[in-house]
């Protein structure tokens, strides 16, 4: 009976440390931003590209982290920041991360923004550069209003010539 009791306690003990460590589940920027009564307060999982420039302030730092075509601004330590190495815009994609935080509708620390106070931060892939080619009518296109351009030129120089 003695065994059964300590071996019943010990189950309970790890099915509870289990429980109790279990990952929170990821949250998109939407979810957050639709229904933030559900999520404010809270510890949240947000994954995303880091886009635009890292702000320090001291110890910390502003990184702005988008997901479905919505960024969050993130406060962080500026050391976790320094781990950041791409940046994402016109011909970047930053790196992936996963922050995980406190989320806050309207941060009293922050002048009321919509924020999350990082614990910690995961980078899950490294940013890449951003080919934009040039489609190759547009240089038709170029070609042809210059030849236009300067045929008016020429007229117009012509016409506007005074007469001696």
């Amino acid at each position: 009976m003695k065994h059964k009791f300590l071996l019943f306690t010990i189950v309970a003990a790890v099915t509870l440390l289990l429980n109790s460590t279990a990952t929170c589940q990821p949250v998109s920027s939407s979810s957050l931003i639709g229904n933030p009564q559900v999520y404010n307060g809270k510890f949240v999982e947000f994954q995303g590209e880091v886009v635009g420039d890292i702000m320090e302030r001291g110890n910390n730092a502003w990184v702005n982290i988008l997901d479905n075509g919505t960024a969050i601004g993130i406060w962080m330590k500026a050391s976790d920041a320094n781990r950041i190495k791409v940046k994402g815009d016109y011909s970047r994609k930053g790196d992936t991360v996963i922050i995980t935080g406190t989320f806050h509708n309207a941060c009293e620390v922050h002048g009321g923004e919509t924020d999350i106070h990082a614990e910690s931060i995961e980078i899950i892939s490294r940013g890449t550069s951003i080919d934009h080619p040039v489609d190759p009518k547009k240089y038709a296109v170029i070609g042809i209003l210059a030849v236009i351009s300067l045929g008016l030129f020429l007229i117009y120089r012509n016409i506007s010539k005074p007469e001696v």
